[in-house]
């Protein structure tokens, strides 16, 4: 009896790895089918940075000048929250004296 049961879990063993493998050769064959169209290659030239005939690259650049504004740094926004956080203490605390 225990060899049957160890042939049967062999055998369901067998079984997934044969359909994981089926999974994996159809995923295959659709990764190579899609390496034989026109339209994959192209892509992955254009990836490459190659261009059609009479196509031009155009690069967008930043402006020239860029205006910097000050932005308020975190100590400063956590020394103002601070105080008040502060003032909300020292006010429930004069409450309670």
């Amino acid at each position: 009896m225990q060899k049957r049961e160890k042939l049967e879990r062999e055998n369901q063993l067998l079984e997934e790895k044969v359909s994981f493998l089926q999974r994996a050769k159809k995923e295959l064959e659709r990764a190579i089918s899609q390496t034989k169209t026109e339209s994959y290659w192209e892509g992955k030239i254009r990836e490459e940075g190659y261009l059609k005939e009479g196509e031009k690259l155009v690069v967008i650049l930043p402006p020239a000048s860029v205006e910097k504004k000050e932005i308020p740094t975190e100590k400063k926004l956590s020394g103002s929250l601070l105080d008040k956080v502060q003032e909300v203490f020292r006010a429930i605390k004069e409450k309670f004296k």
